[in-house]
């Protein structure tokens, strides 16, 4: 899984250098396979505001576009797209500044106009291709004057990291932070998304059934009325793209962002693609194909759990959605899912079909079920931010009365030094338990913990005991070497009078031949597997 490190300051402050920050993760158990720097060699290029845009007068194809500098300085630039006009705010590469591939910007006069930098496409920075053709515009709100570099976020570091089964809960962002503040003592910081509903509420534009519960304990769905589906803003394909995750359009770039940020993967209907604006989360019911997004043609069996409108199945629980009710160019009308599906159901079906996907990758491993409706806000918060559109009055939640919840463990804190070979006191054991975010009670005797939501793997006294060596710090246990006392096999009554005996007889000129032992037939059948001995062989012995 890759993150970068400015994506992680945005939940929690790195005290520690890149170096130090990468051994601390190793040493907690998760690994650092690679460190990689982002440091774009356009660091001058900067937004600047289209002030005209005019015909160049010697050359037909060519523009005269008069900008406007962040210190309100005016240039001309001489350039070949026509994709642009008067207000927009483009990218200028002035002269001096360096350019992939070896290119150097220069003032230069180009059919008797002087031209003071150049205009940038994004496939000139080696950005994400925009679907443009000609130069990058970015959004109206881009300020003038600033670095793009800085507006894209494209000078940032990117770690890979390897996670184990286990720990799916460090498979986004927030759950990597979760560890860093954990580790380092710094604060978590998780913002509150900022939510502008309107009415009609979300209940009268869809309905939903779980009919289900045993498989998915928890659905909650959320609309948002009046997008416009188009590109994603260039900091947010630049991101993406950064951590090696392509950039489609807004409202699906906007759900695997969350998901990369939260942990909770998500999926977006065409609201008006869902027969009868009605969603049931079923099993399959039948051997049937389904088509899902990838095109791809699926033989569902009968206990495969779908995602089922009035007409049939929309999406493959938890694995992909259906190509019947994908987002498309003309969709202007999403339904937003988010949902907590059991583990063990989505291996199987995964597994079955040899259908892997990002999100069925993290469902099989387990997420928070605490955090279903708060990755839900944040996606309709962020798709009304890219993609315009009004967010429906409410959210559609539905939980099963069973449904997984933290463990509560008892923890003996003899029991933790007797295993680690500590002499830690209970405050000293509390503390890295805290640091995970359980809640922790009880005296020195025996500890209360509740195990954080997010934390799926933590079940058992000695789970716990292991966090508390893992946080304190391998390194921190004392080494002790065991004593090992050997005894060996004593001495029968006749050794000392066989070991003069067979010493005389040598010295007297005998030679002494030691040979294979002898076993009779019955100690060798106590052997499974040796071959019966011939009777000769038995009668010898």
């Amino acid at each position: 899984m890759k993150l970068t490190l400015n994506w992680l300051r945005e939940f929690v402050e790195l005290v520690l250098p890149t170096d130090e920050l990468c051994d601390a993760l190793v040493m907690a158990g998760i690994e650092v396979e690679s460190v990689e720097e982002h440091r774009p060699i356009w660091n001058p290029v900067e937004i600047v505001e289209l002030v005209a845009v005019e015909k160049h007068p010697n050359a037909d194809r060519l523009r005269l576009c008069t900008v406007r500098r962040g210190s309100a300085e005016i240039v001309r630039v001489v350039c070949g797209a026509s994709n642009m006009q008067a207000g927009d705010k483009v990218a200028l590469a002035s002269p001096g500044t360096d350019l992939p591939g070896g290119r150097r910007i220069e003032r230069a006069t180009i059919r008797g106009q002087v031209s003071d930098g150049m205009l940038c496409a994004s496939r000139e920075l080696e950005l994400p291709e925009d679907g443009v053709d000609g130069i990058m515009i970015l959004p109206a709100d881009a300020p003038t004057g600033r670095r793009l570099v800085d507006y894209l976020g494209a000078a940032d570091t990117v770690l890979e990291l390897a996670i184990t089964p286990n720990r799916g809960d460090c498979l986004s962002v927030l759950g990597v932070a979760r560890e860093i503040a954990a580790l380092t003592g710094a604060k978590l910081q998780v913002p509150r998304s900022a939510l502008h509903e309107q009415d009609p509420p979300t209940r009268s534009a869809v309905r939903v059934n779980v009919d289900a519960p045993d498989l998915c304990p928890r659905y909650a769905a959320r609309v948002v009325h009046g997008v416009h589906v188009a590109a994603s803003p260039p900091w947010m394909q630049t991101r993406l793209a950064m951590v090696g995750m392509r950039p489609i359009a807004n409202v699906v770039d906007v759900t695997n962002y969350v998901m990369l940020e939260r942990g909770q993967p998500l999926h977006a209907f065409d609201l008006a693609r869902v027969a009868d604006r009605r969603i049931v989360v079923r099993r399959a019911g039948s051997r049937q194909p389904f088509v899902t997004l990838d095109g791809g043609t699926r033989e569902l069996l009968p206990d495969d759990l779908v995602i089922a409108d009035g007409r049939g199945p929309a999406a493959l629980a938890g694995i992909m959605g259906g190509a019947n009710s994908e987002i498309r160019a003309d969709t202007t009308n999403v339904l937003l899912e988010s949902a907590y599906f059991i583990p063990s159901g989505i291996r199987r079906t995964a597994r079955r079909l040899g259908l892997a996907s990002d999100s069925s990758y993290r469902f099989e491993r387990g997420v928070d079920p605490t955090a279903t409706t708060a990755a839900l806000d944040r996606a309709a918060e962020l798709i009304a931010a890219t993609a315009g559109g009004t967010i429906a009055r409410g959210v559609i939640d539905k939980q099963a009365p069973r449904r997984p919840r933290p463990a509560a463990i008892r923890v003996r804190p003899a029991r933790v030094n007797a295993l680690l070979g500590t002499t830690l006191s209970v405050a000293e054991i509390e503390r890295p338990l805290r640091a995970l975010g359980a809640t922790v009670t009880g005296g020195r005797s025996a500890l209360r913990v509740v195990t954080p939501s997010h934390r799926t793997d933590l079940q058992s006294e000695v789970d716990l005991i292991e966090e508390v060596a893992r946080l304190s710090g391998y390194d921190a246990i004392a080494a002790a070497t065991p004593a090992i006392v050997a005894i060996g096999p004593g001495r029968g009554a006749n050794y000392d009078l066989e070991e003069r005996l067979r010493h005389a007889v040598r010295a007297a000129g005998f030679d002494e031949m030691i040979s294979l032992a002898m076993v009779s037939a019955e100690e060798n059948r106590v052997f499974p597997g040796l071959p019966d001995l011939p009777g000769e062989a038995v009668r010898s012995m």
